[in-house]
Order: structure tokens, then C-alpha cells, then sequence
């Protein structure tokens, strides 16, 4: 399993259509499987990987309803030493555009259903490591596990408090807050174009 460094490239709609408005060179630091633990640091675009390693994690989960790319990379990096080249093999646009908002999208799911994005990487963590794998590795899992599940009670009680059902928001909020965990979103780390998510 390798991954490269990337181009961020920036377009705008102008007159003519769409303008390249920024292009930067994003480098990408070496990373194990514990650097995948919590949040996604490796740009899909620029990985390649052994068809027998994919098989032997078990392929894609078409199961999920995002961070498919997230849940992919754990799987192989737990079963091999990532390389990082160090040089830019890919190139990201980002179109910010006033005329969808991404809905829609997969990409854009954090912002539209929370708690369902939450959902899926309480999915993508609690699925079980090799028997294999390093004392430090389960015991970063299991706090994660903890994290996500926390932050899953949280975005569920802002849903209820939404609905206007605040018993059981509060019952969610105090379940969350039982765990004893920093929940001032200290999972969500800065992903490659500067949001935070896992």
C-alpha cells in the first residue's frame, strides 16, 4: 500500500466558466495504522494497493453511507506498513459553488445528517482488528470506540432536541457526558482541505 502527496487545486465559476483560482501542493506526513485510528489522512486519490492485500481486509463496505475511503485504508494499514511518496501523483479540485449546497453528496453528509455520519464511523471503528496487531493499536481502538460512541449520543440528543422530544435529548446528553470523555471534538482532527472529520 502506497500514497502520495496531492495538488490542491481551487476553481470559482467566472465569466468564462470555471478558473482555476489557487493550486497548492498538500504533503502528506508517513502514517501507520495508529495515525488512521480517529481520523482520515491519507487522500483517496493518490493510493494504490495490492489486489491481495484489498481481498484480504476484505474489499470495499458498500454498506456504508460515507468515509468508504476512511474505512478501506484502516483495514489495509492494520495488515501492512503504509509508504508515503513523497511527491504529488494526484490532483484535488474543490468547486465552491452557490448553486447546490451537496445535499446530496456523500461528501457532504457530516453536514447534512450528523448524526448518520457519526453513525457510520461508529460502524467503521468498531469493526474488529486482526488478532495480530500491536497492545498500543487495540488500546487506541478502544478509546476511539469510546469517542465516536460519545459523540454519537451527542449529535443523537441535538437530533431528539430537534424534534422537539428534549427527555430523551437529555437522556442521550447525560449518557454522553457519563462517559467521562473531553467531548469539545477532540476526534475531529483537520482533514486535507482544512474541515474536520474523521
Amino acid at each position: 500500500m502506497t500514497y502520495s502527496d496531492t495538488v490542491e487545486t481551487t476553481a470559482q465559476r467566472g465569466d468564462a466558466g470555471w478558473e482555476i483560482a489557487a493550486s497548492l501542493p498538500v504533503k502528506r506526513p508517513q502514517i501507520t495504522f495508529a495515525d488512521l485510528v480517529e481520523c482520515n489522512c491519507i487522500p483517496g486519490i493518490s493510493v494504490v494497493h495490492h489486489r491481495d492485500l484489498f481481498a484480504e481486509a476484505g474489499g470495499m463496505d458498500a454498506t456504508l453511507e460515507a468515509l468508504f475511503d476512511f474505512d478501506l485504508w484502516r483495514r489495509l494499514a492494520v495488515r501492512t506498513e503504509p509508504y508515503h511518496v513523497s511527491y504529488a501523483t494526484a490532483e484535488h479540485f474543490l468547486r465552491p459553488s452557490a448553486d447546490t449546497a451537496g445535499a446530496g453528496q456523500i461528501t457532504n453528509l457530516h453536514r447534512a445528517d450528523r448524526r448518520r455520519y457519526v453513525w457510520n464511523v461508529c460502524r467503521i471503528v468498531r469493526k474488529p482488528l486482526p488478532d495480530a496487531v500491536r497492545p498500543e493499536w487495540k488500546r487506541a481502538q478502544d478509546q476511539a470506540r469510546r469517542k465516536v460512541q460519545a459523540l454519537f449520543l451527542m449529535a443523537q440528543g441535538d437530533h431528539h432536541a430537534r424534534l422537539g422530544d428534549h427527555r430523551r435529548a437529555a437522556a442521550c446528553h447525560r449518557l454522553a457526558a457519563g462517559m467521562g470523555l473531553n467531548l469539545c471534538r477532540e476526534l475531529m482532527r483537520p482533514h486535507g482541505n482544512g474541515e474536520a472529520r474523521p
